[in-house]
């Protein structure tokens, strides 16, 4: 039998704590996904020759939010003297997730028929994998389209605005209905941002459990710093009048350097995923063609194929020559990679090989699971980047608009006021009907507060889409804020001077 080293044959105690595994499972909601991940994981620990109630109980144990379905099978069977295909049966009928009922109503009948239980979760992880393959490719149908519509809606919105700047050079619209308009614009462009993110496939890509590799540390550590900086340089800015620009242009350069290196772990882990499917196959077919221990087949792969990968797996190749237990450096080796798909498909080769079964079999399933994941991401972020793009641009596009619109209205009534001043009498000037001659400070105050109000909420709002629908390491969100808020300040320090510049030549 081919283990990981000669002194580990039996089943080690895992690493880190079931319970906060449970715990953070059952945080996440159901999804096609992790029905998949819990077949697999079944299928894979089920083919190592293992009897029935310790595939159940292996099951059971699963850091996923279906393994309680098959915890309440054994507490059936353990406790109350079930057989399974009753157990599988009650628990199948009062279960709320379709996919899972049916699941264990046809398990019940093959178990009650005497099917082979391994091939029959092979079979139905192959059956899922579709319906997870499906369902992943729908919600990317659905993402693609929801972000051309926030498109056309945070133009729409930003419409609003400018249609409410211009009204106010040729009808008095009053204050509660400028604040009116507004605020629903606010209102719809915060709505879509959320259909945005809610379109998007639900999935953790970084690492859910445990602390993440020291980059993702370090990274995290730097947001928490970064966030107050960016707060309490704002509110000094603002006390000293230093003006919007200086704002975003500072939180921008505050939160770009996490933001920046949150970018490039991403990438990394990427890269980590799509070598890791190779390396799975790469390790299995060593083993079992060898005849060696994992531990050894470790030592006789070439690394070069995974460049991005190598130095984690020659620390956990040191580690397993050390006769660290086997689960304990896998553990590290998830942890210094900061994936999430990774510390699934490490679960699932760990277990299965230390419990006897075939490392090729096992390698080539775990590939299969991890690849085709990587697949399907790729697509969606295909689509992401393709959004990234164009929401800046719009961005950067409506912040001109909103602040050209709003310095032009601002400096016409400015010049015009003063030059009525200078060469018109009071009585002429009275008898001027231009409502925007009519507004007094609070309002033109008002109207700048408001233009300038939503130029600023469309910052945090088109960042809050684009982290959506990225869906990976939540610091990246400080990049995307960065970039908005670097335009939005560029467009604060360039637009009143220039507006400005122009009013005046047309005049002289």
């Amino acid at each position: 039998m081919t283990t990981f080293s000669v002194s580990s044959q039996k089943h080690t105690d895992k690493v880190s704590s079931e319970a906060e595994e449970i715990h953070a499972a059952q945080n996440e909601s159901y999804s096609a996904f992790q029905f998949y991940y819990q077949l697999i994981y079944m299928s894979a620990v089920a083919a190592a020759g293992l009897s029935r109630n310790q595939v159940f109980d292996l099951g059971a144990k699963l850091n996923c939010v279906v393994a309680p379905y098959f915890a309440d099978v054994q507490t059936l069977v353990s406790s109350l003297h079930y057989d399974y295909p009753r157990a599988c049966r009650v628990v199948g009928g009062r279960c709320k997730e379709t996919d899972v009922a049916s699941f264990l109503l046809r398990l019940s009948d093959a178990l009650e028929a005497g099917e082979s239980l391994p091939g029959f979760l092979t079979h139905e992880a192959g059956v899922q994998r579709n319906v997870y393959v499906n369902e992943y490719e729908r919600n990317l149908d659905s993402m693609r389209k929801w972000t051309d519509a926030y498109a056309s809606l945070i133009v729409s919105m930003a419409l609003i605005v400018i249609i409410n700047l211009v009204s106010t050079m040729i009808y008095d619209m009053g204050n509660t209905l400028m604040m009116l308009f507004v605020g629903t614009a606010c209102l719809f462009s915060a709505g879509g941002a959320w259909v945005v993110t809610r379109s998007t496939p639900r999935e953790r890509l970084a690492l859910c459990e445990g602390p993440g590799s020291e980059e993702q540390q370090r990274i995290r550590q730097m947001g928490t710093i970064a966030l107050p900086i960016a707060l309490v340089g704002s509110l000094i800015l603002g006390l000293i009048h230093a003006g919007w620009g200086w704002v975003m242009i500072f939180t921008a350069l505050v939160t770009a350097v996490p933001g920046l290196l949150a970018w490039q772990s991403e990438s990394r882990r990427i890269r980590k995923e799509k070598e890791f499917s190779a390396f799975m196959r790469s390790l299995g077919s060593m083993a079992s063609s060898t005849g060696t221990t994992v531990s050894e087949a470790l030592t006789r792969m070439d690394l070069n194929s995974f460049p991005t990968l190598a130095p984690d797996v020659l620390r956990l190749s040191s580690r397993l020559k050390a006769r660290i237990a086997p689960q304990v450096c896998w553990n590290h080796l998830v942890q210094e990679t900061g994936s999430q798909l990774i510390n699934y498909g490490v679960r699932v080769f760990v277990d299965a090989v230390i419990l006897g079964g075939d490392p090729k079999e096992t390698s080539t399933l775990c590939s299969q699971f991890i690849s085709q994941t990587t697949m399907l991401r790729e697509k969606r972020a295909a689509i992401s980047s393709s959004f990234s793009g164009l929401a800046i641009i719009m961005h950067a596009i409506l912040a001109v608009l909103l602040l050209l619109i709003l310095n032009i209205v601002l400096s016409f009534r400015s010049l015009v006021s003063s030059y009525m001043d200078e060469n018109l009498s009071a009585d002429m000037i009275s008898s001027i009907n231009i409502p925007l001659m009519s507004f007094d400070g609070s309002q033109l105050a008002l109207v700048s507060t408001l233009t300038i109000g939503m130029t600023l909420f469309l910052v945090f709002v088109d960042a809050g889409a684009l982290i959506g629908t990225d869906g990976g390491f939540k610091p990246k969100a400080l990049a995307y804020y960065a970039v908005v808020a670097a335009l939005t300040g560029i467009c604060f320090f360039v637009i009143p001077p220039m507006i400005q510049s122009v009013m005046l030549q047309a005049i002289a």
